[in-house]
């Protein structure tokens, strides 16, 4: 996975490696800092200001999903890096994910927001 703006937009892409022989465009509307999921089942990556995510329907295929938001209920925040300093990372169950956001007020305290079972709540089951 990497993310290009070869078309003029920072898109998210992946190919075949090591040979590079194939390319997909992974982000429909723009996309930056993808990471796979440790399951390998998805693809997240940040649009905007919002956490996206596209399902790997066939392995075999690489067909993918339509990209779609991910109900994290908060703003992502991005500082406009394609390569570096993600604001989110995918936990380790494959459930979880761990990111930063931004403040809606200017009190001065830290937070952290866990989102467990995200998968469920999106609608994907198991």
């Amino acid at each position: 996975l990497y993310s290009s703006d070869e078309s003029g937009t920072w898109e998210v892409m992946a190919t075949t490696f090591p040979d590079g022989e194939k390319r997909w465009q992974i982000s429909t509307n723009s996309g930056i800092q993808a990471q796979w999921s440790p399951t390998g089942r998805e693809i997240f990556f940040i649009e905007g200001t919002t956490l996206m995510v596209v399902s790997l329907v066939d392995p075999k295929s690489f067909t993918l999903s339509q990209p779609a938001p991910l109900p994290t209920g908060s703003t992502i925040l991005s500082t406009f890096d394609p390569v570096h300093l993600s604001p989110y990372t995918p936990g380790a169950d494959g459930k979880s994910i761990f990111l930063v956001r931004s403040a809606t007020d200017n009190t001065e305290t830290t937070r952290l927001m866990l989102i467990q079972n995200w998968h469920e709540e999106f609608g994907g089951g198991s």
